[in-house]
This record gives C-alpha cells, sequence and structure tokens, in this order.
C-alpha cells in the first residue's frame, strides 16, 4: 500500500529536524543501519566458520577425517582470512566512529 499526503501543511512546532533536513537524517540513519547489519553478517560467518571446522572435524571419507585433507584445510583457512579480515574492518570502523 501507498500512503502519499499532497500540499500538507504542517506546524512549524511539529517538525522533527530543520525544514527539508530529512533527507540527511534518512541518510545517517542508513549508515547506522547498514553498520549494524554488517556486523550481523559477520557474527553469522563466525558461526558458520565454526560449523565448517567442526563438521570437517567430524566427516570422514575415505577412512580418514575431513580436516585430514589439505584442500579442505586451505578452504578453511581462506574463509577463517575473510572473516577476521571484516571483523577487523568493522572494529576499525567503530573505533573512528567512537573516536577512540
Amino acid at each position: 500500500a501507498t500512503l502519499m499526503f499532497d500540499d500538507v501543511k504542517v506546524p512549524a512546532d511539529r517538525l522533527i529536524g530543520p525544514l527539508d533536513g530529512g533527507f540527511k537524517i534518512l541518510m545517517q540513519t542508513f549508515n547506522s543501519e547498514r553498520f549494524l547489519i554488517s556486523n550481523m553478517a559477520v557474527a553469522l560467518a563466525k558461526v558458520c566458520l565454526n560449523e565448517s571446522l567442526e563438521w570437517a572435524k567430524q566427516r570422514e571419507t575415505f577412512g580418514a577425517p575431513l580436516i585430514k585433507r589439505q584442500v579442505i584445510r586451505h578452504k578453511l583457512v581462506d574463509m577463517n582470512t575473510a572473516v577476521v579480515a571484516a571483523d577487523t574492518f568493522l572494529r576499525k570502523i567503530a573505533d573512528v566512529k567512537l573516536g577512540l
């Protein structure tokens, strides 16, 4: 459903923020939302990495745990590198945002 208000008069004492300043407020809100969503994505990636590692330790192929396969270890290391890089990047953003 779409709701539109055309030619509506809003009293000055009922404005939220300065006149015509809504776009700037909206963009600032989007930046915070993007940061929070990015943190959730990194947290989920950490969980996925840990689950993958546990699975590779438990799953056996050709008589040996999957973790013993070099290609699997390489994939897990690559996954860990990406997760750590994303986490470090977000922590740096948080430090800058908080002025640390």
